[in-house]
């Protein structure tokens, strides 16, 4: 498939996933392995996040919202913007971005083409359940109630607008650290709480 073919707007989340997505990672020279695994990757992560319900979806794409904000093409809501980042941006994709292995320019025109493609697939398929947990590679999420629920809360007052009310979860507070437990022998930082949660988000 052609870069012409590749700009249609008419681009479905099948062809997106079967032929432009691997196209442009085989132009960028990732083997037919990594190149499965991204794409199997961004397959999964769009099943499971509709699956999820209403409030999860809104918890999950909040933080993205300023990251997205220049994402083309520019007529699309910043909502969509952050449902690509969510499933497609935040996939496996990011460590072949973050080993320079997909340049910045390859990636906007990764998450172009998603758009639409995500977008049109998801508004058929999505559960409308408000209230059904996360699941998949997001059902971690819920081992962070405090965390999950500011997300929530910080997805409420994008909405609406203004502010919104938190009133943290009951439950054990997390202990702290050992001095010291931060690091290993290697002096490699581990991850925290907060990272945990990050790789939620972001595919590990």
């Amino acid at each position: 498939m052609n870069a012409s073919d590749r700009d249609t707007p008419t681009l479905t989340w099948e062809v997106y996933l079967s032929e432009s997505l691997p196209s442009i990672l085989a132009e960028v020279g990732l083997d037919d392995a990594e190149t499965a695994a991204i794409v199997s990757d961004v397959e999964q992560r769009g099943r499971d996040y509709i699956s999820g319900g209403r409030a999860s979806r809104r918890a999950l794409r909040v933080p993205f919202f300023d990251d997205v904000a220049e994402f083309q093409p520019d007529e699309a809501p910043i909502g969509c913007k952050a449902d690509v980042a969510v499933v497609v941006r935040n996939s496996l994709l990011e460590h072949a971005h973050a080993r320079s292995l997909v340049s910045d320019a390859k990636l906007l025109e990764v998450t172009y083409l998603a758009t639409g493609a995500l977008n049109s697939w998801s508004s058929e398929h999505l559960n409308q359940d408000e209230n059904a947990a996360p699941v998949g590679n997001f059902a971690s999420v819920a081992n962070y109630p405090r965390a999950y629920a500011a997300l929530q809360a910080l997805a409420l007052a994008a909405q609406s607008g203004g502010r919104q009310a938190f009133h943290s979860p009951d439950g054990p507070v997390p202990e702290l650290p050992a001095p010291g437990a931060h690091e290993t022998s290697g002096g490699k930082v581990r991850r925290s709480a907060l990272a945990e949660l990050d790789g939620v988000l972001v595919g590990n």
